[in-house]
């Protein structure tokens, strides 16, 4: 096969030109004489103000609907959505792509009319098998279509206005992978985008658990009383199992490790829970606070915390937590460890509240220390709820509810 060529510049249709283009479902049809046209790796768009738009194999782009102008009252969310998998041209006039189609939940609809739409936002699409041969005028502009896996706590952030996919389709059998299912506790399918705010998902971690629920759900069954962010920070973010006292160990004073045991010295018994959370609340107290507040939230998604919320991020903040508990890792360089654009999916105000951590089997969690190792300053006119005890930081934007299915803080 002969070697594609690299680029290909023409004229882009004028502005307010309205698309002939019509997707058909039956398969693509080519151009009289397609397998013989020499084949391109990018073509160039010229605008009417002289802007060049470059389009390569392999991108994603957006694509003027069947029948609409190209004017301001088109949201892009309503653009047609593909990917180029093939460029060729017969003349630098006749210039044609192959492309393979994402389809928007309507369109699903053409092959299965017992999908719900109703659980997909505006700009989701599902990734097809249908591809099509269309014109090079048809092309608007390039776009991103990020992969979305629910359950993957190194999920990229997407923030809302970013096209997204959950699901693929087989436009032959109209098979649909994975399957849309519920994991809450209501049986109805989640949709990122909706607004309302008992619809925000809370996010189990927990290995054996790795579900969402809508807050409306559970709120009204979940132990609040006994719950508190102080047991975001005493778990493994990626098992949700609790940690150990003899994690802790390895990060004991070294004045106490290095004393060697008297002669008829009885060992002293296994240590109790009181003595666990002493050993953890000397190690809170030393950590950065904006690691703190970023670990101590909630993982929640939906609405207006973005599609993927804020998970990811808080995910990795507790990760962070852990090692520095469970092994004695350092924390200076947390912020490198956190996943890029974590800040601008947190919760709003998650690092400006003061509210209490809470407390674990009644003790009292105090105030983490700043970056520089001092206490930060209560607010006036605030005031701890437990006398002697300095405040701890953390968002109350979002409330601590319990997992429906393990019983974990979520």
């Amino acid at each position: 096969m002969p070697k594609a060529r690299a680029r290909l510049t023409l004229q882009k249709r004028s502005k307010n030109s309205r698309s002939a283009f019509k997707r058909d479902k039956t398969g693509p049809e080519t151009p009289e004489g397609w397998g013989n046209w020499p084949q391109y790796t990018t073509f160039d768009i010229t605008d009417d103000d002289r802007t060049v738009h470059s389009f390569s194999v392999g991108d994603t782009a957006r694509v003027l609907p069947y029948g609409r102008e190209d004017d301001d009252t088109l949201e892009r969310h309503e653009f047609w959505v593909c990917t180029i998998i093939d460029v060729r041209a017969e003349t630098e006039d006749e210039v044609w792509a192959m492309v393979e189609w994402y389809y928007s939940a309507a369109d699903v609809l053409k092959f299965d009319k017992k999908f719900d739409v109703s659980h997909c936002g505006p700009y989701e699409r599902l990734k097809s098998s249908h591809t099509d041969c269309i014109a090079s005028h048809c092309f608007d502009g390039l776009a991103s279509v990020k992969s979305y896996n629910e359950t993957d706590l190194h999920q990229e952030p997407i923030v809302t206005g970013d096209f997204y996919y959950r699901y693929t389709i087989n436009t032959l059998d109209g098979s649909i992978s994975p399957k849309p299912s519920s994991s809450c506790v209501c049986g109805r399918l989640s949709n990122p985008a909706d607004r309302n705010p008992e619809s925000v998902m809370h996010f189990c971690p927990q290995s054996t658990c790795r579900r969402y629920f809508h807050r409306g759900c559970i709120a009204s069954t979940s132990r609040q009383s006994s719950l508190y962010r102080i047991h975001f920070l005493l778990a493994d973010p990626d098992t949700g199992l609790p940690l150990s006292h003899s994690s802790t160990s390895k990060t004991s004073s070294t004045e106490s490790a290095k004393k060697r045991p008297r002669r008829n010295h009885t060992p002293s018994s296994a240590p109790t829970v009181a003595d666990t959370t002493a050993a953890f609340e000397l190690l809170i107290a030393e950590l950065p606070q904006p690691l703190l507040l970023a670990a101590a939230q909630a993982m929640v998604r939906g609405g207006a915390h973005g599609v993927t919320g804020n998970v990811s991020a808080v995910a990795a903040a507790r990760r962070v937590v852990c090692g520095a508990l469970k092994d004695g890792l350092r924390t200076d360089g947390w912020r490198n460890m956190m996943p890029d654009g974590w800040e601008m999916t947190m919760v709003d105000g998650w690092d400006e509240e003061d509210v209490v951590l809470g407390s674990s089997d009644g003790h009292v969690i105090p105030a983490s220390a700043n970056g520089n190792g001092k206490k930060r300053k209560a607010k006036a006119g605030s005031s701890s709820p437990v006398k002697g005890k300095a405040r701890a930081v953390a968002s109350s934007q979002v409330e601590v509810l319990s997992c429906p299915g393990c019983g974990n803080a979520v």
